[in-house]
């Protein structure tokens, strides 16, 4: 089992995290989500790329009329590799470049946003 945790700062643009690996499961939170934003997103390696599941933050009022957990289809997680295997010469005939991980999306976060994550893949 591959596993990595961190905190990332966002930019307001996508981010590439890298981690070694493709997650099978992927948690972003952002620390600074507001009432109404989305807090979190989390994605199985079965879903499509931008596909995952929000959580909204719902001001703590005692009701739940808003929405807080449904399918973000557009703007979700996404896997990211882009390693590349190719030969060098004889004596390190093998290199790998670029890397695996995966993309939180802009949409998710703004710049200095604070973003924990979870990762994990077999």
């Amino acid at each position: 089992m591959r596993f990595k945790q961190a905190t990332v700062t966002g930019t307001g643009a996508a981010i590439n995290v890298k981690c070694g690996f493709v997650p099978d499961y992927v948690k972003v939170v952002n620390a600074n989500a507001v009432t109404g934003e989305i807090m979190s997103l989390e994605s199985f390696k079965a879903q499509a790329d931008g596909d995952s599941f929000a959580t909204t933050m719902i001001a703590d009022d005692g009701t739940t009329s808003d929405i807080n957990y449904a399918v973000e289809g557009t703007d979700g997680l996404s896997g990211y590799d882009k390693s590349v295997i190719a030969a060098d010469d004889a004596l390190d005939p093998v290199i790998d470049s670029g890397f695996t991980g995966f993309t939180i999306p802009a949409a998710f976060q703004a710049a200095s946003d604070v973003l924990h994550y979870i990762a994990m893949a077999e």
